[in-house]
This record gives structure tokens, sequence and C-alpha cells, in this order.
């Protein structure tokens, strides 16, 4: 059997059953997929080894990264995520030896396809200087018709259905307001949406039907060159309310400075009320120190793909 290799290709969300209403995420970054299968080993009494491994369950999911911010953010809500009735098909697309690509065409490239699925915001993070921009990272969790089906398929196929890779959007690092006042000195920052999606098995099934978001705990953490932001405040105890804003810029590549006007409402914020606390103050021979706070969102969190940053 000769060698093969596999690289990646775009991916489709569907939220119904309406073609143009597919998610198409042309703009992919990277993308991995699990079975996420529990064994169900047996050893029989006054055996050293084993007798059988099977199935005991499985969770399926796929998880993938973007910097393509305007469709991720804007169809993948940060409190409630996205179900899709109609699943997602993910691609691998099939090296060439001494050249590129198999053809689209040629049925040998793989397609992991499941009919029912549910997707939700993982992490976001972008960095001051950071060539890439903003990222976004996602997760699409498969669901079975019946419960026994196995909810995703794995076949070597064409892609011809799957979206072209495509440049979309692409954010960078924008300000941090606090209660209307622009935080100084910031070099990054991180969400963790922190949804919590149980799935549930019921009567007997191997693979889970359905699943709720059974609680949400997101958590920024940004840093910042001004160490005296909390001079004020206990060490330990520095805990302060307040109102968050944080913004991405929209890049625009004919622009001078490669980002879009700031008064356009082109730019991602995200907006969460939370209890400030720093994390740490580390510092190294010549380089500026940095400082990192916690932000423990409090109520809903909300985002913007068309937000104003100025």
């Amino acid at each position: 059997m000769a060698d093969t290799r596999f690289g990646l290709y775009p991916a489709v969300l569907k939220p119904d059953g309406t073609p143009s209403n597919n998610i198409e995420i042309a703009q992919i970054d990277d993308d991995t997929f699990s079975p996420s299968a529990s064994k169900s080993k047996y050893r029989p009494g006054g055996s050293l080894d084993l007798s059988t491994v099977g199935l005991a369950f499985g969770e399926p999911m796929s998880q993938f990264g973007t910097c393509d911010l305007s469709t991720v953010l804007g169809n993948i809500s940060p409190t409630v995520g996205l179900s899709l009735t109609n699943g997602a098909i993910f691609a691998r697309q099939k090296r060439a030896n001494e050249s590129t690509f198999v053809g689209d065409s040629t049925a040998e490239h793989i397609l992991y396809t499941s009919t029912k699925a549910f997707a939700c915001l993982d992490s976001f993070e972008v960095n001051q200087d950071d060539e890439q921009g903003a990222k976004v990272m996602a997760s699409v969790f498969h669901l079975s018709s019946d419960g026994m089906t196995p909810p995703v398929t794995k076949t070597l196929a064409v892609i011809t259905g799957q979206p072209t890779p495509a440049y979309t959007s692409r954010f960078f690092m924008g300000h941090i307001d606090v209660n209307s006042v622009e935080v100084p000195g910031v070099t990054g920052y991180s969400i963790e949406y922190a949804k919590n999606y149980s799935l549930k098995r019921f009567n007997g099934d191997v693979f889970a039907r359905l699943g709720s978001i059974t609680f949400r705990d997101p958590t920024i953490r940004y840093r910042t060159t001004s160490g005296d932001l909390d001079a004020a405040l206990n060490v330990f105890l520095n805990q302060v309310a307040g109102n968050m804003e944080l913004y991405a810029y929209k890049e625009d590549v004919t622009a001078a400075n490669g980002r879009a006007v700031l008064t356009n409402s082109v730019h991602v914020k995200h907006t969460a009320d939370g209890e400030f606390s720093m994390d740490q103050d580390s510092v190294s021979k010549e380089e500026d120190g940095s400082y990192g706070f916690t932000v423990n969102v409090t109520g809903t969190m909300a985002v913007s793909v068309a937000a104003a940053a100025a």
C-alpha cells in the first residue's frame, strides 16, 4: 500500500436544511476530529490478559480554529452556541506525490460527515504585534439520530461540494476599556468562553442524541505593562467590579495602516461585566514587567462583529 498524506480543507456547518444558510468555514486554520470512544474492556476471572475490547459509548467531536472572526463570531453565539440540525462536514484534502493535491473531483479525499450536531465557541486570543491576528477556536459535537447509529461517517469522497479555500476576514489587537476608560499598556488578551455542553444518553443509547449547556463560566485574561493599575488594592483581595469592552480591529489591506477606519461599524467587540483581580507580576532582566489580570465574568457576555471602535 502506497504512503498517503492529507492536508487541511474548508468545513461546512449546516444549521438547517437550506443550503443557502450553510455556514462555510472557507478560511480554516486548523481542524481536529476525535471519536472520543470509551472502550469496554473485559478480562475473565483468573485471566491475566484481556479477552475482548468493545465500545462502551462514543462522543465524537471536531474542533477547528480560524482567524475569520466575522463568520464564526457572527454565527455562533458565545452564550447559547448554535444548533446544527443538519450536521456538519469536515474535510481532508489528499496530497499528490511530486505535485500538489489530488483533483477535487477524485474520490480520494476524506470527509467526516454528521447529520446532526451542536457548535460551541471555545476560546479567543489576540496579542500585540501578532502577525497572524486574532484567532477563535470552536467545537462541534456530533449527535446521533437514534442513539445507535454512529453520528459521524468517514468516507473517501470528492470535495467538490466543500467551500473553496478563501480569505474572508482578519482582525488584530485592539484596545480594552474598563468602565469606559482605556486600559493602558495592554499587550494581549484571551477569552475562555467556558460553556459546559453536557451530552446525554438514555435507554441503552451508545451515542448521544442530544445535549444542553448546563452552565457558563467565561474568563477573560489580559496582560499590561502598567503595574500600578491596582496599586491601591490588597494584593490578595484585589477584586473590583467593572464593565469591560474588548476590541479587535478589522484588517483593511488597502489602508495605509492596514486597519479599517475605527469609527466604521466593522470591528469585533466583546462586552462583559466581571470581577477583576491580578494574577501575577513577572519581570526578567532588561525586559519590561508584565502584569496579568483575570476577569471572572458575571452575567452574560455579548459579542458584536459590527462595532465601531472609536
